[in-house]
């Protein structure tokens, strides 16, 4: 049998808190999955009386509206990814896409001349850079900001420069 990873994490927690409401995901991916009194689902008024309740599985990775603040990198990158137009709210949010993101970001500074002239080829390599790149960046709390500037050294291949002019960042 297999189980939705969604709606297995709903599961777990009503098994653990019978007042648990829903199951909701943010990692690679994003989902969430909530259980529904059938009375409210039109289409199963007719189905099994013995049973009260539904898993309603959202799938809202795939949520798509005119309405979500797309930025131009969000835009770029699902233009680029393997399944352009699908999946719009999953590549805004989830940790498969926020590293992309961010070396978007970092590419347009560099192009624009922030970070001085050099515009690493490593930062336009689409998507080379994880979350859990961005995670060690943001995790950096130091007043020289030592951490990200040894990142952008280490895995975009930037000039030891940089660390001069990554306060601005």
């Amino acid at each position: 049998m297999n189980v939705n990873d969604t709606v297995g994490t709903l599961a777990e927690g009503i098994y653990r808190d019978k007042d648990c409401v829903a199951g909701v995901i943010f990692g690679t991916g994003t989902n969430a999955a909530y259980v529904e009194c059938k009375a409210n689902i039109p289409k199963l008024q007719d189905s099994d009386p013995n049973q009260e309740y539904m898993i309603i599985n959202m799938e809202w990775g795939n949520f798509q509206s005119d309405n979500l603040p797309r930025t131009e990198y969000d835009q770029e990158l699902d233009e680029k990814s393997t399944h352009p137009k699908e999946q719009i709210f999953e590549k805004m949010i989830s940790g498969k896409y926020l590293g992309d993101i961010v070396r978007r970001v970092l590419l347009k500074m560099a192009q624009a001349q922030f970070f001085g002239e050099a515009v690493p080829e490593e930062l336009t390599k689409e998507f080379m850079v994880g979350t859990d790149v961005v995670s060690a960046m943001h995790e950096d709390t130091s007043v020289d900001l030592h951490r990200v500037g040894q990142i952008l050294i280490d895995v975009f291949k930037w000039e030891d420069t940089i660390t001069q002019t990554i306060k601005i960042a």
